[in-house]
């Protein structure tokens, strides 16, 4: 969950909410940390028993090769004007004064979570706070703890935003997902690799160029998810069965 994105979404959320309309937000088997942010801009958080929510807490990742690069006898040097000039090179070693930096930038965004969710609860900060640090609630310890409204599926949620918006007969229409730039990208580099490797029927091996995008697929779609501006994320460190 990209902080930045989170914020963007949320925002959104409010404006819809300050325009009259209604906002439900209805949490499936995961909705935490960005999701949770997220959830916030609604008028109402609905959620399922098992529903796995909060992780409210937030962290910064800066990737950095210098490592590597030694191993290989590769060094590097240069030249600044300034401290912070070149601080975030991922050929060297995350400085001092740099890492102090970022550390800044988690405590405020962390400090923003706690607001953010505070005011959408009615909640001070330190009530938040001995709630959140990261921590994963279920769906009914949440709603014990405050953080979520109701327990009930989608169509609860469905029928808690009608009646919002005094609306008796509706009907529930599903938008279809488009296809996303990673999703393209996959698909164009997996048609190339069929198109120029082997394939003589189903008990032809596949090329080797076939066989290695396989590998990075699952990598690269994960490293294509860390795209925050800022580096700040909010990451739930929790499986659903």
């Amino acid at each position: 969950g990209s902080a930045w994105a989170s914020e963007v979404v949320r925002r959104e959320l409010e404006l819809t909410r300050q325009a009259g309309k209604p906002v439900i937000a209805s949490m499936s088997s995961v909705a935490a940390s960005g999701g949770y942010w997220i959830a916030a801009g609604a008028d109402e958080i609905w959620a399922a028993p098992s529903t796995l929510t909060g992780s409210i807490g937030i962290f910064a990742m800066f990737p950095e090769f210098s490592e590597p690069l030694r191993r290989l006898g590769i060094g590097v040097d240069g030249v600044a004007t300034a401290p912070l000039a070149g601080a975030l090179d991922p050929r060297r070693p995350l400085s001092p004064a740099a890492a102090d930096a970022m550390q800044l930038g988690i405590e405020h965004g962390y400090r923003r979570f706690l607001d953010v969710v505070g005011k959408a609860r009615d909640m001070s900060a330190a009530e938040v706070d001995a709630v959140a640090r990261g921590r994963v609630w279920t769906g009914k310890a949440a709603h014990e703890l405050g953080l979520v409204d109701q327990l009930g599926g989608l169509e609860a949620a469905i029928a808690a935003a009608a009646k919002r918006a005094g609306i008796s007969d509706y009907e529930v229409v599903w938008p279809t997902a488009g296809e996303s730039l990673q999703q393209r990208l996959l698909r164009k580099l997996t048609g190339f690799a069929e198109e120029f490797g082997i394939d003589a029927g189903p008990a032809a091996k596949p090329s080797a160029l076939v066989r290695l995008l396989a590998e990075v697929e699952a990598p690269a779609a994960a490293l294509l998810r860390w795209n925050d501006p800022q580096h700040l994320y909010m990451h739930c460190l929790c499986e659903a069965p």
